[in-house]
């Protein structure tokens, strides 16, 4: 049998780009098999390295939405870190069964990010966790994601830290999320009859007044934490779960709760002229009664 093995292995200047093209047809399967566990177990080659070094590289995940028809981008560069206890030797295993991640980068070039992982290489719902701390940085470039993938636009806003945990496993991930900001506002989107995307005013215009946090900790309260959970289905990556993870606590932890959510469609409801949601009957009648109406004004 070939093996590797190695005290450590040195990468420098590596580059990683991840893309998902949602557009294609849906491959058949789980794409869960990236998962890096996944992928070392099924690796041909008996491998165990205790250090993997990575210097002054690269990393983004891309993602193309067909409603928008527009890439959403994650970059990270300065990426620095090691990752201990890569193998797939049994007996290695026995002794440690994680692997152990330490980094720092610099999210989008401009606020750096220190980012711990661990994957349990013998589980098997394929554990794995998470923390991590993100200094201070403008929310606004955030929009290179949220634009295109989210409909949210990030007019203003700074964030003093934002520091977040999570356990996760094969298909669930749950943590918390702090956020210390300031001066947020938001723009929720849609797309026009050019299928470009422009600001929701009305819809924008409840969010920020109703559902939307400006800072946090807001005056006189104390500091919200958001609270991170997501089910992963079988259309969702690996690298994919851990954004759309992390979405939900930053949706949290800026006021936009599932239950917050809700309550800001029936406030946009309300103020259409057929007023809030009907049932299928009383949709009906709508219908029927502005036939009727244009009906008369033919006459």
């Amino acid at each position: 049998m070939r093996q590797l093995y190695a005290s450590s292995l040195n990468i420098s200047k590596a580059q990683l780009d991840v893309f998902m093209n949602k557009k294609r047809p849906k491959e058949p399967g789980d794409l869960g098999k990236n998962f890096p566990q996944l992928l070392l177990k099924q690796h041909r080659l008996s491998s165990s390295i205790d250090t993997i070094k990575l210097g002054n590289s690269s990393l983004s995940y891309t993602e193309y939405d067909p409603y928008t028809a527009k890439k959403g981008k994650i970059t990270l560069t300065a990426f620095n870190g090691y990752l201990s206890n890569v193998t797939n030797d049994s007996l290695a295993l026995l002794q440690n069964p994680w692997s152990r991640g330490k980094f720092t980068a610099f999210l989008y070039g401009k606020g750096r990010l220190d980012f711990d992982i661990n994957f349990h290489l013998t589980s098997p719902a394929q554990k794995y966790n998470y923390s991590g701390k993100l200094h201070n940085m403008q929310a606004k470039y955030f929009n290179q994601i949220t634009r295109p993938l989210a409909l949210l636009d990030i007019a203003s806003g700074e964030a003093d830290s934002a520091t977040f945990s999570v356990n996760a496993d094969y298909r669930n991930a749950s943590g918390k999320m702090t956020i210390f900001y300031q001066d947020l506002n938001i723009g929720i989107l849609k797309l026009n009859r050019n299928k470009k995307l422009q600001r929701n005013t009305l819809l924008s215009l409840v969010a920020n007044n109703l559902l939307l946090k400006e800072d946090n900790p807001s005056k006189g309260e104390a500091p919200r934490t958001g609270t991170i959970s997501y089910t992963r289905p079988d259309s969702v990556s690996f690298y994919s779960m851990i954004w759309k993870s992390l979405f939900s606590g930053i949706k949290e932890n800026i006021g936009m709760t599932p239950e917050r959510e809700k309550s800001l469609q029936m406030q946009f409801e309300s103020f259409k002229p057929d007023g809030p949601p009907k049932t299928r009957n009383e949709r009906k009648l709508q219908r029927d009664e502005r036939r009727k109406r244009r009906e008369n004004r033919k006459k």
